[in-house]
């Protein structure tokens, strides 16, 4: 659910409540400050919250058993609704208006006011909150360059087929995930791995001036191999990948020219060559040769 950022936000949050307040109060806890109306039915309100933390994103799936109008302020961060059922009515300043339903998701800025004019009460939201900053950085990552600030993500977003699809999938899958106790997605380096899957998903998926390049840069990685998906987009720095046997940080040196290798010392013999085991006399006519080459 899209104000300001509300608080810390706690792990995971399992509430379900008939109190206005104590929804209220849930929400802006884990997302941003809001006001809840009851639009009908007020006795039929029955709030069922489940809310994750993964890293920069907060995902919950959200339902109030009645019509309801929300309003915030500023978001101060990206945000996705996807009702999985029902459907929402929004409005975000300097972005326009319109309707959310399992088909068609909506993109908020951080920018500018949001006011969710309807929920209806069959409507269960899937509500994904990504940190400003961080996905701002990982767009400037893709790309290997600065970008400016602040992007501009705000609109539909069509979750019935193509890349919109396949990242309403990812994030219904984390939802699962995440909500179940799975130790797996509580792991911090699968939290990061998912965390920039949901990012990039969104970048490919919404409509922003470059998203065409993002495109571009993602494909360029994949053709360089999995060492240059780990460098980041094709304008970040190459970084060594080799280290020494021992496990130091230490960069390992690079292999000297031919020219540079230390000549073996000459055998003792000085020239003649032996055979069988050490300390073998030489042949007789290695010998000879041997003292052919002395005398000249």
């Amino acid at each position: 659910m899209p104000g300001e950022p509300g608080g810390d936000t706690a792990p995971r949050v399992i509430m379900r409540t008939r109190q206005v307040d104590e929804a209220r109060g849930t929400i802006a806890d884990a997302y941003y400050t809001n006001s809840i109306e009851l639009l009908e039915k007020p006795t039929e309100f029955d709030a069922g919250l489940d809310i994750a933390q993964l890293g920069q994103v907060t995902s919950g799936l959200l339902h109030f058993g009645t019509d309801v109008r929300m309003s915030f302020g500023e978001l101060g961060a990206y945000h996705v609704d996807l009702p999985l059922s029902g459907h929402l009515d929004w409005t975000q300043e300097a972005c326009g208006e319109g309707s959310a339903d399992a088909a068609e998701a909506v993109v908020f800025d951080p920018v500018g006011d949001v006011t969710l004019d309807r929920l209806s009460g069959d409507c269960r939201v899937l509500a994904v909150k990504f940190d400003q900053e961080a996905l701002q950085q990982h767009l400037e990552k893709l790309l290997g360059r600065t970008v400016p600030r602040p992007l501009r993500l705000g609109g539909p977003l069509d979750v019935s087929s193509g890349v919109g699809r396949d990242w309403a999938r990812l994030a219904r899958w984390l939802q699962t995930g995440a909500h179940d106790g799975s130790g797996l997605f509580r792991h911090p380096l699968m939290a990061r791995q998912i965390e920039e899957l949901l990012f990039t998903g969104l970048l490919l998926a919404a409509d922003h001036p470059y998203r065409e390049e993002t495109a571009r840069a993602r494909r360029a990685v994949a053709a360089q191999g999995p060492e240059a998906r780990h460098r980041g987009g094709p304008g970040a720095p190459r970084a060594s990948v080799h280290r020494h046997r021992a496990g130091t940080d230490r960069p390992a040196q690079p292999a000297p020219a031919a020219g540079d290798l230390p000549r073996a010392p000459r055998p003792f013999t000085d020239g003649v060559r032996t055979a069988g085991p050490p300390g073998a006399r030489p042949s007789r006519a290695a010998a000879g040769r041997a003292r052919r080459g002395r005398r000249r």
